[in-house]
Formats: structure tokens, sequence, C-alpha cells
């Protein structure tokens, strides 16, 4: 389904938009002003994978994910305690 971005800041408006597209098999979505479309823009591009050359040899995401988890416990583990270091006498 194509989508469509609306920016309008008056939403009564951008609902009879969204329900004519809808009526002619468009997906809709609403940005109140050009900042938010840009950045709802720049959002859809990075989820998708198109703001950076794919790399089919890239672990996957989720083998990434397991291995930062994995790290992160092994290091929670070899933590020292934290709080102030002793001060040094100055005399």
């Amino acid at each position: 389904m194509p989508a469509v971005l609306i920016v309008e800041d008056e939403a009564p408006i951008v609902e009879l938009i969204a329900v004519n597209l809808r009526h002619h098999g468009f997906q809709s979505t609403w940005a109140p002003d050009g900042a938010a479309a840009q950045r709802q823009n720049i959002l859809r591009a990075a989820f998708s994978g198109q703001l950076v050359p794919q790399d089919s040899g890239d672990e996957p995401a989720s083998a990434l994910l397991e291995r930062i988890r994995a790290e992160r416990a092994v290091r929670g583990a070899a933590k020292k305690p934290r709080g102030r270091k002793p001060k040094e006498n100055l005399q």
C-alpha cells in the first residue's frame, strides 16, 4: 500500500484528507509541521535500511543484541563497587 505523509497543523483537515486517501488505497501518516515531517522521514528511512548501504554479511541484529547482553552480564559480575575515591593526604 503506497504511503503519503500529510503535513498539516489542523487535525480536522488531516482527518478529511486521510479518509480520502484511505478510500483510494493509500496509507497516510500525519506530521503537524515540516520539522516533524522530516524526523518521520528520517526514522522511516532508518528503520527500512535506506540510510546506509546494507551488507548481507553483517550479523543479524538479534545476534548482536545477544552478544551485547552477554558482554554486559560478564562486565556486571566483575564490576567494582562504585563510590568516591579516598582522598590523599596533601601534607
